[in-house]
């Protein structure tokens, strides 16, 4: 009995992953293949489905037909047969790590973040989770799945009305892959006030032309949802009067940062008061600013893999 060389470069034979490989797949990838077959290898570093070739299938290959061409046929079907759930998994971390950084940036428990689900799930919707569980451990299963009609998919949370905010942002722009909605203590103040957001601060810079205010009440229908799409329009921000606001990204790691700098922004606004100076920022600061998305994150992913701050601020909170 051959075997091939393993996927994972563990010296035990092909794995066929931890959900498996569709056999019928494979065989029908596999025509030339003769006396394949399928077996349970336990080994001290992998422990997984294996696919042995029998001795006669070994010898002079035809082209396309040796070891390392089959090789290369069954990464390709398990990488196809994975990817859906690789990108959903990562789509998962990403929001259930956005709400722990908000949870603590923002003092917030009754916010929520999203991500839009990946071509690769080929379905439509997106995945959603409260900032309220940051506190305790992590669990995968506070973040549900929900369609483009407010349904639950997957997921034990109730439904707000207020995932309608979510849904239509979605719906209405194909380019938004992440979508925030949180109650940042000093936004809420400054819409309280009547004015909006002037870009004099370089917090200020990621939201462009300013951040519109929606100045209805709280957002319990799909009508209520689509009035807050609208009124974001093309934008990366909304604030929604005395109640909180909105932030949308190209992925879940942008619709975050960018409400950390919607409150610093806001907080910058209160205390300037009303008179300020009108700025025009040049290229330089914009490239700053968009740098600092990928950088804030990684800042954040390290302080919690690190013992940082916001690590030591998570241990007391669960104590």
């Amino acid at each position: 009995m051959a075997v091939l060389q393993c996927a994972e470069s563990c010296s035990v034979g092909i794995c066929a992953g931890e959900g498996g490989i569709d056999m019928n797949e494979f065989y029908k990838n596999s025509r030339n293949l003769s006396g394949v077959k399928k077996r349970s290898l336990r080994a001290s570093t992998c422990t997984r489905t294996i696919i042995a070739l029998s001795p006669r299938t070994l010898g002079v290959f035809p082209k396309g037909n040796s070891p390392s061409d089959h090789t290369r046929r069954i990464r390709q079907i398990m990488a196809k047969k994975s990817s859906a759930k690789n990108f959903t998994s990562q789509l998962a971390d990403d929001v259930l790590f956005g709400a722990r950084v908000l949870y603590r940036e923002l003092d917030d428990i009754f916010g929520h973040v999203s991500g839009r689900l990946p071509r690769e799930a080929k379905r439509e919707g997106l995945l959603f989770t409260r900032m309220r569980i940051a506190p305790k451990p992590l669990d995968p299963d506070e973040v549900m799945e929900i369609d483009f009609s407010c349904r639950r998919i997957k997921g034990k949370q109730h439904v707000s009305g207020e995932t309608f905010i979510h849904t239509e942002i979605y719906q209405a722009r194909p380019d938004v892959g992440g979508v925030v909605h949180a109650h940042p203590f000093h936004a809420v103040i400054l819409s309280a006030t009547g004015r909006q957001l002037q870009t004099f601060h370089p917090a200020s810079i990621a939201f462009g032309n300013g951040v519109p205010l929606f100045r209805g009440n709280q957002i319990n229908t799909e009508q209520d949802g689509r009035e807050v799409a609208e009124t974001l329009g093309q934008g990366k921000a909304l604030i929604l009067k005395n109640h909180g606001a909105v932030t949308v990204g190209q992925n879940v790691a942008d619709a975050v940062v960018r409400m950390y700098y919607l409150e610093r922004a806001a907080y910058a606004h209160l205390l300037a008061g009303k008179d300020l100076a009108p700025w025009t920022p040049d290229s330089t600061y914009l490239n700053i600013i968009d740098q600092s998305y990928k950088f804030l994150w990684r800042t954040w992913h390290w302080d919690l893999e690190n013992g940082g701050a916001m690590a030591r601020w998570e241990r007391k909170m669960r104590k």
